[in-house]
């Protein structure tokens, strides 16, 4: 059977290797790296001799090392000492936390006693004090260029402490401004 020019099926030694190597491998297996295609020799009407062409080289993956100042450590877990400050904000933190838990029964015995008002002012000035606390120690360590070890606890404590400050200071304002206002 005859094919006109051009138009005959290729056969296997037709597929150029890099083609042949990607046709052959099944669907899931492990990626393989192939030789990048080489140009191919433009045809003229003279043949040249065919050169023999060098053994390919093997080609191996290695794995890169991280990038940035945890790149010896593996698996990108930061070196350095411990985030002290960082860990201090937020125990700092929960304490404020339980500060809730024990408003209640200081309002609660100061209204027994009839003085109220000096109970409200020491548990206000108690909270801004934590509060201001656990911001100073927060912002001290998250500028901590050794203490990289549990990094997040002095972010969070950054966030929580300055969301925290806000609200109080806004309670506080709103408290004047009620005040002031006529009945």
């Amino acid at each position: 059977m005859s094919f006109p020019e051009g138009s005959r099926p290729a056969s296997p030694s037709d597929v150029p290797p890099h083609v042949a190597a990607a046709q052959s491998q099944p669907p899931h297996s492990q990626p393989q790296y192939i030789q990048p295609q080489q140009h191919a020799q433009p045809q003229y009407a003279h043949q040249q001799p065919a050169q023999p062409h060098p053994a390919p080289q093997q080609l191996q993956y290695a794995p890169q090392p991280l990038n940035g100042p945890n790149a010896q450590s593996g698996y990108g877990a930061p070196r350095g000492s411990v985030n002290v400050f960082g860990v201090l904000s937020l125990v700092v933190l929960v304490v404020h936390a339980c500060m809730s838990f024990v408003a209640p029964l200081v309002y609660r015995q100061t209204a027994m006693s009839g003085d109220i008002s000096l109970a409200s002012g020491v548990l206000m000035t108690v909270d801004l004090v934590l509060l201001f606390t656990a911001l100073v120690l927060a912002i001290v360590g998250v500028t901590s260029k050794r203490a990289q070890r549990l990094r997040w606890t002095a972010f969070g404590g950054l966030v929580a402490a300055g969301v925290g400050l806000l609200a109080s200071l806004g309670s506080i304002l709103g408290g004047m401004v009620v005040s002031v206002l006529p009945y």
